[in-house]
């Protein structure tokens, strides 16, 4: 068995972070978006949280993108692969993921108040 290099286990550690940052962008898009979007108030305007939660959902694409651009980038530079790049990166996925996830509760919350 052949030993892997540091740069194929940042690879392979992108990949982990793409696998678990797509479910966001995913359930946005296909489930929560138009569910969200039908929420308003009786005269017609969305609720803060609502909007605060839409535009999350649109930016949660480019976290999977930004993760698939470093996996090319790791090719070509070393820097890339660094254990704390990866911490970084990891830091910055996970900070995401828990304020949209904030984000949902507060939203549902709300609704459930209203």
């Amino acid at each position: 068995m052949k030993k892997l290099t540091q740069q194929e286990k940042a690879r392979g550690t992108y990949g982990i972070m793409f696998l678990i940052s797509l479910p966001i962008p995913v359930f946005h898009y296909k489930a929560f978006g138009h569910a969200i979007w039908t929420v308003r108030y009786p005269w017609g305007l969305h609720p803060i949280e609502i909007l605060n939660l839409w535009e999350l959902g649109r930016f949660s694409v480019f976290i999977p993108i930004a993760l698939i651009l470093l996996v090319a980038l790791s090719w070509k530079f070393v820097i890339i692969c660094k254990p704390e790049t990866l911490v970084r990166v990891a830091i910055a996925v996970l900070i995401f993921s828990t304020i949209y996830a904030i984000n949902c509760a507060l939203a549902f919350w709300m609704q459930i108040i209203m």
